[in-house]
């Protein structure tokens, strides 16, 4: 589920997101894809300012309404943000609302690059203050910033390990980019802000920090 989506293209079946499809096509289900894409958006800016463009006020219990009826369907529900923890979705509502609303546990996907120390680590702090468990963190590397990799993995890894209740939590995964023609909905999930939930018990909500 890709909940809101800006810089959509114009189809004859109306405003599509290349993410959303390509996660409506790689589900295992079937599924509309309004479910997983509630609000599409054609400016290229970021999710409150492209509803606020078109009169348009994004609403979470909508979002709420069209993750239920993914969880009907299927076992796991794949679930993106946008932007980062403390985005905009509406003039009260954030991302951590959303993430709220849905009650879903944390896994942070931190891209690695200048700048991920510190907002990695911010991040962490504002998911706390939030309530909202941390279930595990996600090393993204990108194919243009893949300069001191391993370092900088280090010192996150050291920090969770060390500080029990700050970052004490398993790195589920590191990441590289994908290459190839069977590049799949995964490339569109871990690079991305994601949130992953069972139906029976919501397991694991993921964002990205930056």
């Amino acid at each position: 589920m890709k909940p809101v989506a800006s810089g959509c293209s114009n189809t004859a079946d109306g405003l599509r997101n290349d993410d959303a499809e390509r996660l409506q096509a790689s589900s295992s289900v079937e599924i509309d894809y309004q479910d997983v894409n509630p609000y599409a958006f054609e400016p290229a800016v970021a999710p409150h300012l492209a509803a606020h463009a078109v009169g348009v006020t994004i609403d979470l219990d909508k979002i709420h309404t069209h993750y239920q009826r993914l969880c009907a369907k299927a076992d796991w529900v794949v679930v993106e943000g946008v932007g980062g923890w403390l985005v905009p979705l509406n003039d009260e509502a954030t991302i951590a609302d959303l993430a709220r609303i849905l009650g879903l546990p944390i896994i942070l996907v931190v891209a690695i690059r200048l700048g991920c120390l510190n907002h990695a680590l911010l991040t962490v702090e504002a998911i706390k203050q939030a309530g909202l468990p941390l279930a595990g963190w996600i090393a993204n590397r990108l194919a243009d910033h893949g300069e001191l990799v391993k370092e900088n993995i280090a010192p996150l890894d050291a920090h969770r390990r060390a500080v029990v209740g700050r970052f004490a939590l398993p790195i589920v995964r590191r990441s590289g980019p994908l290459e190839g023609s069977h590049v799949s909905a995964a490339k569109h999930v871990i690079g991305a802000p994601i949130a992953v939930s069972h139906k029976r018990n919501n397991l694991v909500a993921a964002l990205e920090t930056m």
